[in-house]
């Protein structure tokens, strides 16, 4: 799910979120089951990200990922 939009003539912002549940899906050995969850893969996730338009050629961004 995103949103997007523009604060300012010269500053965008856009926002994001996702979830995830990651599992296997079939036995794969006797540490790998089925149903086991996913290590290192999150369950939700959100990102922010901004863009602030210096001139008509030069911008600059900045985000985060969380």
């Amino acid at each position: 799910m995103g949103l997007s939009g523009r604060i300012s003539p010269a500053w965008t912002a856009m926002a994001g979120y996702a979830y995830q549940d990651a599992r296997i899906t079939n036995t794969l050995s006797a540490t790998a089951k089925d149903g086991a969850k996913l290590a290192g893969v999150p369950a939700h996730t959100f990102s922010l990200w901004n863009r602030w338009d210096i001139s008509r050629r030069w911008g600059a961004g900045l985000g985060l990922i969380h």
